[in-house]
Formats: C-alpha cells, sequence, structure tokens
C-alpha cells in the first residue's frame, strides 16, 4: 500500500510537473477556436484571411490586400472569426506600410496599416523576434523595424526580424462558463448566458425541449430519476432527492428528512481519500452540476454523455492526458478568457493545483458501464 502511495505521489507530481511546464514555456497547442496558421502563396483560399501582399518572397516591396496587386500572398486561419479589422473588434498591427503598394514597412509609423483581428472576447497580438515560439506564428521576415523590405518566414536578413502574431478566439462567447463547442455539443445556446448544459436538477438549464430532458425516467409521468424519490440509481439505499451523490455509492448519511430509514453503510461503499485502483466518481451533485458533468452516472455512455468529471477527455479513463488537457485553462478565474467551468472540478473559482489534486483517488483508473 505504501509503494502503491508513493507511485501515485510521484505520478500526480509529474502530472502537474508537465503541465507548469508546458504552461511557462508556452510551448504551443490547440486553443480553443482554432490555432492560428500562416502562409505566404499565390491567394488565398475561402477560409483565410488576406493579411499582406508582397512582390516576391524575398527581399520585396509590400502591399495592402486592397490596395496592391502583388502575386505573393501572406494568408492566415484556422481561428474562428479571425479578419483583418484595424478598427473594430479586438485588432493587433501586423505592420505599417509607406503606401498601399510599392512600399516600405515599418512596425510603427507609416500611415497605411494591416492588422489581423478577432471577435471581442479573444486576443491577439503581434510582435517581432529573430524566431517566433509559443502559440505566435510567423507571418514574414522584415529587414528592420523601420523603412524595411519583406520576405516570407524563410527569408534572411543579416538584422532582420520575424512577424511573430498570435490570434485566439473567444471560446466562451456568453460568458458563462461553458465553452462554446460544449454549449453546441450539449445542444444549449454559446450565445445566451442563461443557456448552459442540461443537468438533471429540475430546472430547464438550456432553455429548450423542457426539464431535465435526456435523463432517466424510471417512472414516467413525475419528475426525473434526480428527484424521484421512487428511485435510487446507485443502490446505497438513499432515495436520489436526499442523496448528496447519486452516482457513488458514499459511507455518508442523507443530510435531510428522508422517507427511509437513514443510510448505515450497509454494503461496499467507495472511499474517495485513497486511490485503491477502482474507477469511482467521487464528486457529488452539486459539484457535478457546477461543471456540467452528469450526476446519475459514473461513466460516460456516449461522446455526448459527460459523465465522469475528472475525465476530462471523456474516453472512460482518466491519466496524465485529463491532466494535460488544463494547460489553457490552469490559473484563471471567471471572466478571464479560457475560464473553462468544466475544469474547476474543486469548485472554487480558480482553477489551480487544488483541481488537479481532484484526480488523486481516481488517476489511472478506467470505468465501464454495465
Amino acid at each position: 500500500m505504501r509503494a502503491a502511495a508513493v507511485f501515485l505521489a510521484l505520478l500526480l507530481a509529474l502530472g502537474a510537473g508537465i503541465l507548469a511546464g508546458l504552461w511557462a514555456s508556452d510551448s504551443g497547442s490547440a486553443s480553443p477556436g482554432g490555432s492560428l496558421s500562416c502562409v505566404v502563396k499565390p491567394s488565398c483560399t475561402g477560409s483565410e484571411v488576406e493579411v499582406l501582399r508582397m512582390s516576391s518572397t524575398s527581399n520585396a516591396h509590400a502591399g495592402t490586400p486592397g490596395g496592391s496587386g502583388y502575386g505573393s500572398v501572406v494568408c492566415c486561419g484556422g481561428v474562428e472569426g479571425l479578419g483583418t479589422s484595424c478598427t473594430s473588434g479586438v485588432y493587433d498591427t501586423v505592420l505599417t506600410l509607406s503606401a498601399p503598394t510599392n512600399a516600405h514597412v515599418a512596425a510603427a509609423g507609416y500611415s497605411e496599416e494591416v492588422c489581423l483581428s478577432v471577435e471581442a472576447g479573444g486576443a491577439v497580438d503581434c510582435t517581432y523576434a529573430p524566431s517566433c515560439s509559443g502559440d505566435y506564428v510567423c507571418l514574414a521576415t522584415i529587414s528592420g523595424t523601420t523603412n524595411a523590405h519583406v520576405a516570407d518566414c524563410a527569408g534572411a536578413f543579416p538584422s532582420g526580424s520575424k512577424v511573430c502574431c498570435e490570434a485566439v478566439a473567444d471560446p466562451d462567447r456568453d460568458g458563462d462558463g461553458f465553452w462554446n463547442d460544449k454549449e453546441t455539443l450539449y445542444g444549449s445556446d454559446p450565445d445566451d448566458p442563461n443557456s448552459t448544459p442540461e443537468v438533471c436538477d429540475g430546472v430547464d438549464n438550456d432553455l429548450n425541449d423542457g426539464i431535465d430532458e435526456g435523463f432517466p425516467d424510471t417512472n414516467p409521468g413525475g419528475p426525473k430519476d434526480c428527484l424521484d424519490p421512487l428511485v435510487d440509481t446507485d443502490g446505497d439505499t438513499i432515495p436520489n432527492p436526499y442523496d448528496d451523490d447519486d452516482d457513488t455509492w458514499g459511507p455518508l448519511p442523507p443530510p435531510g428528512p428522508s422517507p427511509g430509514p437513514p443510510f448505515t453503510g450497509a454494503g461496499a461503499s467507495v472511499d474517495c481519500t485513497v486511490n485503491d485502483g477502482t474507477a469511482k466518481d467521487c464528486i457529488d451533485d452539486a459539484g457535478e452540476y457546477h461543471v456540467g458533468t452528469d450526476s446519475l452516472d459514473a461513466c460516460r455512455d456516449d461522446e455526448f454523455d459527460d459523465a465522469w468529471p475528472q475525465d476530462i477527455t471523456n474516453d472512460a479513463w482518466v491519466d496524465v492526458g485529463d491532466i494535460l488537457m488544463f494547460r489553457p485553462v490552469i490559473m484563471t478565474t471567471p471572466g478571464m478568457v479560457f475560464w473553462n467551468v468544466r475544469y474547476d472540478l474543486a469548485w472554487d473559482d480558480s482553477i489551480d493545483v487544488g483541481d488537479i489534486l481532484m484526480f488523486k483517488p481516481v488517476i489511472m483508473t478506467q470505468c465501464t458501464n454495465p
């Protein structure tokens, strides 16, 4: 048992260390809303935006997309709502140009600007460096920061710099804490903060198709199973309305009046203080409502059933891969760009090491459904 505990501690430390290292180095991973990609080519596809035109791919003059006919085009895409506005949304200047065509470029100071933009709630940043790192991608090479020529990213100048930009779409357009992709998958409206993924709590959370739709209803005509006093989903002798955790057999008595005798712990109860290699939910119903998981099921039925709170990847395994999913959201709080309530396992409005520690009783376990 002691060896197992030491192994668990080392594993959690490894996961946290990898996560911290990735975050500190910003070494690049898929961002919510897509990842920016840019390339120089003769023309852009319909899913890309034109940022800059060049007379050639090396030692070239520059032009704006609307003011030049040059045949080498900096095309960018991959981010939801990406644009080239210099006046609306969230934007940053890529370069300034001395004229709409046949122009020299500068980091700042010329009258013509070319920009990258995203919708409100996202983030854009452009800078100049010997090379681009992390989530910054290269758009072009410039011979200097003023009165300069341009080249593609393979180009080189004796004292040149890369034009490096990062663009991130707003992963949560309505600011309700649930990212757009999850709301779309589970049927709530990503543009309405009052519409959130449905949980079984007696409320129409997603504002469509009624109350608690999609959840089990053992006794049709009454409430769904989560509120039905005749149903005991986890078999712990506590009817669901009086059970703090409907999908985990726990040793605690019901907190309020019950139609039956108090729970005495008969049968095999779950110990959520240790990792014994057994898959278990270990987050109560209120916590599952908070993160938007299925309080009546401790293991996924399919890709649409987000049931096990620590199974971030929803593959019926809890392992280091789930911990690494925290990279974009670690050290965020409500209102920050990458805040995602799905990861707030400790339910304290802060995604940090406390949430990682919630993996302790279940790391390296697999769940199955009957």
